[in-house]
């Protein structure tokens, strides 16, 4: 049995505290982990979407990368697809499931923006460093 929760507030921690100890009931055994979840930043997305996705788009209906010109949205579900998604067994196999960015951490979307500069850098799109703060913070 595995159950994760996340908790905003103290009344949502008593009410998993309950559930925890009805689960520790049934299988003498829990494994709790904190973490925090800080949602992802103002900065990251601009610098997504204002600097990567803007390149990158050019990038591929100048190359003629793809055999017509795409948009920004098509841009991003691109990269969605290729690096943020979830890995789900569905029966005997295993699938990826592209996850929303409207739920993402800081570090999810930190881990995401650092394997799309990469990417791109391989394929030989520049992206210049963020202009204003970091984008780790």
């Amino acid at each position: 049995m595995s159950k994760e929760w996340i908790v905003t507030n103290k009344q949502e921690l008593d009410k998993v505290f309950q559930e925890i100890f009805q689960v520790l009931k049934k299988t003498n055994k829990v494994k709790i982990q904190a973490a925090s979840t800080k949602s992802k930043s103002k900065q990251q997305l601009a610098f997504y979407w204002g600097v990567i996705v803007p390149r990158l788009t050019d990038y591929i209906n100048e190359t003629g990368l793809c055999s017509m010109n795409i948009t920004k949205s098509d841009t991003n579900d691109i990269l969605n697809k290729k690096f943020f998604y979830e890995e789900v067994k569905v029966g005997n196999e295993t699938e990826r499931v592209t996850k929303s960015k409207s739920n993402a951490t800081m570090e999810e979307m930190r881990q995401f923006i650092d394997n799309v500069i990469c990417y791109c850098t391989n394929i030989g799109v520049y992206i210049p460093p963020p202009e204003n703060g970091s984008i780790y913070d």
